[in-house]
């Protein structure tokens, strides 16, 4: 079973996969994650909002199945395999783009903002060497294509080099 939500397929992440949870949420895929919740409170989120429960604890991947929600086990540790796997499974498509991400923080969405509305939340050099900014809705925390913008896009590169690997050992088996 594949769980949509409004706009698309929505995902809750255990404690145990922080990186994944924000790796979709750069992705664009509404994605919940706190690492206080219980298995109970996570099972009943995944319910009540119709999300799929993300895990590497197969015991809380068990109770999620027993109760029929739509849940996936994890089973590496390598948080890039990991979405790898996932999108293969779920046909999720990983792209990075600052239009469609979504909050890495709070998972809120993002837009972009005027330059002008930034001044005094970036540093000045920030604000100075940058013209394009976004800022999440829901806590307000403002983005910018700085530096680490090459590692986050390395990693898409990644992603989808593991993507189309696994995607072709799948076929020739």
């Amino acid at each position: 079973m594949k769980v949509k939500g409004e706009g698309g397929i929505r995902f809750i992440s255990d404690s145990m996969l922080g990186k994944v949870a924000r790796i979709l949420r750069l992705a664009g895929y509404d994605t919940l994650y706190s690492d206080s919740w219980r298995d109970k409170e996570m099972i009943r989120i995944a319910s009540k909002e119709k999300r799929v429960l993300l895990t590497r604890d197969r015991k809380l991947y068990q109770e999620a199945l027993k109760k029929g929600l739509d849940a996936y086990l994890l089973l590496g540790d390598n948080p890039l395999s990991s979405i790898a796997e996932l999108s293969i499974s779920h046909g999720l498509k990983i792209l990075f783009k600052p239009e469609t991400s979504r909050c890495t923080i709070c998972n809120g969405e993002v837009t972009q903002i005027e330059k002008r509305k930034v001044k005094g939340k970036v540093k000045r050099g920030t604000y100075e060497n940058f013209d394009d900014f976004w800022q999440c809705k829901k806590c307000g925390q403002v983005y910018w294509l700085g530096s680490h913008w090459k590692k986050i896009k390395e990693e898409e590169r990644i992603i989808n080099k593991k993507i189309l690997s696994m995607k072709a050992k799948k076929k020739n088996l």
